[in-house]
């Protein structure tokens, strides 16, 4: 089996985050203009020994820790998912965030149906 997680630097913000974290919260990835991942928050934990810095990110200390499952790989405009949440079209999310709660009128799971099916419908790629 394979598993995905992800890292963040601890700091302040972060930390704030990573304590507010719990499982099967959505997360969304954003790179270069547009959303690349959507999955659901599995375990959270601390990396004291640096383990995953070390083996996987060349050092990075980045120690907070989340699992990641249902994870879809995908490509939505920022725009597309900016809607979802009643953002400006221009809106740029930046770092480690949290949709304020009075954005969030859908249920995690039909928020993250909604991404993965433009994906689909718009997305160039071929699956092979």
């Amino acid at each position: 089996e394979s598993v995905r997680f992800w890292g963040a630097r601890d700091g302040e913000s972060n930390r704030n985050y990573f304590e507010k974290m719990e499982s099967d919260d959505l997360v969304l990835f954003y790179q270069d203009g547009q959303y690349v991942g959507v999955g659901f928050v599995g375990l959270t934990f601390e990396d004291s020994s640096d383990w995953a810095s070390t083996t996987f990110w060349r050092n990075a200390p980045s120690n907070l820790i989340y699992t990641i499952t249902e994870f879809d790989e995908v490509a939505v405009p920022r725009a597309a998912v900016n809607r979802i949440f009643g953002y400006d079209d221009e809106y740029y999310p930046q770092g480690l965030m949290r949709v304020a709660s009075g954005r969030v009128s859908r249920r995690p799971v039909v928020i993250k149906r909604a991404v993965t099916e433009f994906d689909a419908k718009h997305s160039p790629r071929q699956d092979t």
